[in-house]
């Protein structure tokens, strides 16, 4: 008997008189967590509950499931463990509210699909929940548990609040999440989508940072182009919510100061700006633009100096 194996029976022993969703105890030299997958929630029950068995191709993700891919951890490791000693811990469920026989995953996902790539059947409680429960049941999950990003609760709460299944104040009575932090949260969602895709992974901003990328952005382009210049500071987390106002506002002050063109006589003509990705551009002044609108300056002329002067240095650096 594997020595892995002799430590699973054990828990078993220690377990068979003990509620399915009382947390495991941690013995030395063994990590429980990748093995049972324990969900920190506490169920209601009448104590007429039962397991069952169900088949993994009979069952689909919840249409608010929260979990992103690349937060599931090491399904492959959960896989094999499954294979080796069974699912212990089991997973929730509802009836498929349009498919007959069929089931919605609520509770569980790592282990849904640890399961499929094990080759066996999930062991599932089934409850009637309505959604609001569902969301409940995921939500109270999501806050105890530690390798979910506040991302990923952030996006998953906004949803589940757009569509009318949970109110703010469900989540700080019921979930006892204070309004600062729910506010913080919901802030992920309200960042433009050009800062999330320049980021790329959200997973290491803190919620707190998050609030504080959404008012920076709600200023203005210029405030945007200076988050979008730090992304890959953010995304590796090495930029926080105060490092990032001070960044901003020497961001944007250089913007305003150093780069504006004057004439002789102190007029502004044009600015010199470098974008998110560190990319040159030249932006007009208003009057600028109404001598070239009205033809008092002549766009085709400008335009063949300014492309003479750069075709120029471009020959010299070939």
């Amino acid at each position: 008997m594997s020595i892995k194996k002799g430590l699973f029976e054990e828990y078993s022993k220690e377990r068979e008189s003990s509620n399915l969703n009382k947390a495991l105890v941690k013995k030395a030299n063994y990590s429980h967590h990748k093995v049972f997958d324990t969900p920190t929630f506490l169920l209601e029950s009448d104590g007429h509950e039962q397991i069952l068995l169900i088949e993994t191709s009979k069952i689909e993700n919840w249409l608010y499931s929260d979990r992103p891919e690349s937060e599931l951890g090491d399904i492959h490791a959960l896989a094999d463990d499954f294979r080796l000693i069974g699912q212990q811990q089991p997973c929730i469920v509802r009836p498929h509210t349009t498919k007959k026989d069929y089931y919605e995953l609520i509770a569980g996902e790592r282990r849904w699909k640890a399961a499929k790539l094990a080759g066996i059947k999930l062991k599932t409680i089934n409850k009637n929940l309505s959604d609001k429960e569902a969301a409940l049941i995921q939500a109270a999950e999501n806050e105890n548990r530690k390798g979910l990003s506040d991302y990923a609760k952030g996006i998953s709460y906004a949803k589940l609040i757009d569509q009318g299944i949970l109110e703010q104040k469900d989540l700080t009575s019921i979930l006892k999440i204070s309004k600062q932090q729910v506010s913080r949260l919901l802030s992920f969602s309200k960042i433009p989508p050009i800062v999330i895709e320049e980021i790329e992974d959200m997973s290491k901003i803190s919620a707190r940072t998050a609030e504080q990328i959404k008012q920076i952005c709600s200023k203005g382009r210029e405030y945007i182009e200076v988050i979008l210049s730090n992304a890959q500071s953010l995304k590796h987390g090495k930029i926080g919510a105060n490092k990032l106002m001070e960044i901003v506002n020497t961001g944007i002050l250089n913007t305003k100061t150093d780069l504006k063109i004057l004439d002789k006589s102190s007029r502004y003509l044009f600015s010199w700006k470098k974008n998110y990705k560190n990319k040159w551009s030249i932006s007009l002044s208003e009057d600028v633009s109404k001598l070239i609108s009205t033809d008092k300056i002549q766009l085709n002329t400008l335009t063949e100096e300014i492309r003479c002067i750069i075709e120029k240095h471009l020959v010299e650096i070939k």
